[in-house]
């Protein structure tokens, strides 16, 4: 967060003592609201300051309580800029890309105004509390790309008009003129010297000869908004390079942290883990397309092969295949004709439906609501229309219904049974497309529980497709679900070693949440840490490190941390339910019932109103507790009319998943007394894949049946099981010590 007060030079001039007592007012307010929301101040400059925060929403908050501090009498004209980004503390000296950009923004807001970056407004705006407005897309100096800037819209905030803008900026080649922005922006919290430690002391790793990390290529196109295209570009050479079994390929999460980098080609081979990068540029002006290649050996930043092609755009996929191929032929990878045949496949016959499917695709990657997620579905709709055949645009269509509609209400028999429908029609159109394989396999494991037939599937996507990481992922998960164990550790781990890069907190939340399962805690601990430091306005490692502690019994740190997730996403139900869990545990009645209470107001925003929140027999239960038996008894019964009638299919999938209706059925049954519909729940529960039948023995609602013979044999066999699999990973991970990160 950057402070600067507005005008200040001139207000010297004409009164000294004014200027004097408007920098200590700005002062004392600042270091008063930065210890309220945990802020830390780097630097003052003169008039201005520079701070960082653990999160958006503390920086943002501080923002709000300074401006309103300083409109009151005696008034200090304030602007205030927010930014998230790296930044690097040496000795006195505060650098980095993060301070860059803000150092552009910062002269852009008038007295009273608080703006902040898109990356802010992303991780702000679902705050009730919090209003914003767009100001536009602006071309700052010695920034390679256009800053979409945004405005705090609170009634008593200034919001300056976007063409009254004056600051640092470049000429915007499309205008023509210099729209100045001025930021009073900000930055992040993952400071270089804080990670130096975790990132900078990493094992020498064994770096294989034929490893490659693709670089997203850079956009040369006049137009900015083309990003989608070369983007586009990079992920499908990349995809044809995995296709490669001979080739070790690091995924798209671990090189797109790497876009736009001032970071060497060494630096990044190095972090990456890889002997080789390929990088390169696309401009694409009407008809044509330029695409320049260049593969670099990572050791001695040497050109290994280079390539420049001028072709008309219908011609794409043929660059695209020549790529990987000559990339293949260049680190001496065996090529069998298969794979040679899977690498020439053009994807659709029509150029504006492969664009529409490239547009789609970007939405997706990106997507923050239930309005962008139906434009991508929009664009891959016109895709097929011109292109019935067009199999790639099937299976995202498939893809987006399974991963990213079911979380809006959206009936089971929509989701499920039309992302399965996308999944068969793309493999009827293209037999050798990986993603088709998988998409079908993991509805056929995840909700149709047929894993003998998702194994198959799984299997030819791992046939087809041998490096990536979420076919590693799916298949490994499928062996360890039934029962083998040493092929599953293995395809596991090796999703995590090709998956992320070392410098991607999912890098380290995946590493934490496996040490977790294999109960060592303290190595858990820390890789979350880790990940939380890296992405402070992420959810995940939040989220991550109140189940650990939770599962630790360190209970206060586990509502400390759940508290911090509800901050970031305040009507998460996963965060709700386990908070109440852990204040439960924790003796804490009066707090678990006020978070397990709140489903009718959760209910409420749910645009489908078939769906509900199963909180209701949770409640119940501390009612019970409370001697309110009456009123326990309501919400029992509630909860399990509800749940029934989503097992009857009258109800939509809701926000949960993974058959947890059956386990809430048991639960409630086993409370009443009633053990043999418990117990027959739990079958079903069990069938069904719900992994929470893992944590039964800490449910007080089955402490009615703990003891039947039936439980205890369940039980046993669960624990069994995973005793099996955690020796099995954990073999694994002792003959793969190069790939384990650092503690």
């Amino acid at each position: 967060m950057f402070t600067d007060i507005v005008g200040y030079t001139a207000i010297m001039q004409k009164d000294e003592q004014s200027a004097l007592m408007m920098i200590d007012r700005h002062r004392k307010v600042l270091e008063a609201a930065s210890l309220k929301f945990n802020g830390r101040i780097l630097q003052y400059y003169g008039d201005g300051s520079l701070s960082i925060f653990p999160s958006a929403y503390d920086a943002v908050e501080c923002a709000m309580n300074i401006q309103r501090e300083l409109a009151e009498n005696p008034r200090v004209p304030l602007r205030i800029g927010i930014h998230l980004g790296d930044i690097i503390v040496r000795g006195d000296s505060v650098y980095g890309d993060g301070v860059n950009v803000a150092s552009r923004i910062e002269s852009l807001g008038m007295a009273g105004s608080i703006l902040f970056s898109d990356t802010i407004y992303h991780l702000i705006r679902n705050q009730p509390d919090i209003k914003t407005k767009a100001l536009g897309k602006f071309d700052l100096k010695n920034v390679d790309h256009p800053v979409p800037v945004y405005a705090l819209a609170n009634e008593e905030f200034s919001i300056p008009r976007p063409d009254h803008l004056h600051g640092k900026t470049k000429l915007l080649s499309r205008k023509g003129w210099y729209v100045l922005m001025a930021v009073l922006t900000i930055l992040m919290v993952i400071s270089g010297y804080v990670l130096y430690p975790y990132l900078g002391g990493q094992r020498n790793m064994v770096v294989e000869e034929k490893s490659i990390a693709v670089l997203p290529f850079s956009n040369l196109s006049n137009d900015p908004d083309q990003d989608y295209f070369s983007d586009g570009i990079t992920e499908d050479i990349l995809n044809h390079l995995s296709k490669v079994s001979d080739l070790k390929v690091k995924s798209r999460t671990s090189t797109q942290q790497y876009k736009n980098t001032e970071k060497t080609i060494p630096e990044i081979g190095r972090e990456m883990g890889v002997a080789t990068i390929l990088e390169g540029s696309v401009r694409k002006s009407g008809n044509t397309v330029r695409i320049v290649a260049q593969l670099i050996d990572v050791r001695n930043d040497v050109h290994i092969w280079t390539e420049t092609f001028d072709r008309e755009i219908t011609e794409i996929f043929g660059i695209q295949s020549e790529i990987a191929i000559e990339i293949a032929n260049a680190l001496k990878a065996k090529l069998s004709q298969s794979e040679r045949r899977h690498i020439r496949r053009e994807f659709s016959r029509d150029i504006t439906a492969y664009d529409y499917a490239l547009r789609a695709r970007q939405i997706w990657r990106n997507w923050n609501d239930e309005k962008d997620l139906e434009n991508a579905l929009q664009l891959l709709e016109q895709a097929i229309q011109l292109d019935p055949g067009f199999a790639l645009g099937h299976v995202m269509i498939g893809e987006i219904l399974y991963r990213g509609m079911r979380d809006y209400g959206v009936p089971p028999d929509v989701w499920i049974n039309q992302a399965f429908s996308m999944a068969e029609w793309a493999i009827r159109i293209d037999s050798t497309m990986a993603k088709a394989y998988l998409l079908r396999g993991n509805i056929l494991n995840d909700q149709m529980r047929k894993p003998d037939e998702a194994l198959k599937d799984l299997q030819k996507a791992y046939e087809l497709d041998p490096g990536n990481p979420e076919v590693l992922n799916s298949l490994g998960y499928n062996f360890l679900e039934q029962g083998q164990y040493d092929k599953g550790a293995r395809l596991v781990i090796k999703a995590l070693e090709v998956g992320h890069s070392p410098k991607d907190p999912e890098y380290f939340l995946s590493w934490g949440k496996l040490y977790q399962w294999l109960g060592e805690y303290e190595k858990s601990e820390t890789l979350f840490l880790q990940a939380k430091n890296l992405a402070p306005g992420w959810i995940s490692p939040y989220s991550q490190l109140g189940y650990l502690y939770r599962a630790w019994e360190k209970y206060d740190q586990a509502i400390e941390y759940y508290n911090q997730a509800l901050e970031i996403s305040p009507m998460d139900q996963n965060v709700i339910n386990a908070i109440a869990w852990t204040n439960l545990l924790a003796g804490n009645l009066e707090e678990a019932a006020r978070y397990w209470a709140q489903y009718e107001e959760l209910e409420a925003h749910f645009t489908d109103m078939s769906q509900y929140v199963p909180f209701r027999h949770r409640l119940g239960y501390i009612y019970w507790l409370e001697g309110k038996k009456e009123q326990a008894l309501e919400l029992f019964d509630e909860q399990m009319k509800l749940d029934l009638e989503r097992q009857q299919g009258l109800r939509g999938f809701g926000a949960w998943r993974d058959g947890s209706h059956f386990y809430d059925l048991a639960a409630v049954n086993s409370f009443l007394g009633n053990t043999q519909e418990a117990l027959a729940w739990l079958d079903s529960a069990s069938s069904k894949g719900f992994s929470g039948i893992r944590i039964l023995q800490g449910d007080p609602l089955f402490d009615n049946i703990r003891k039947d013979p039936k439980l205890t044999r369940m039980m046993r066999s669960q624990k069994e099981e995973d005793e099996k699999m955690i020796r099995a990973l954990k073999e694994v991970l002792k003959e793969k010590k190069e790939v384990v990160p650092v503690l």
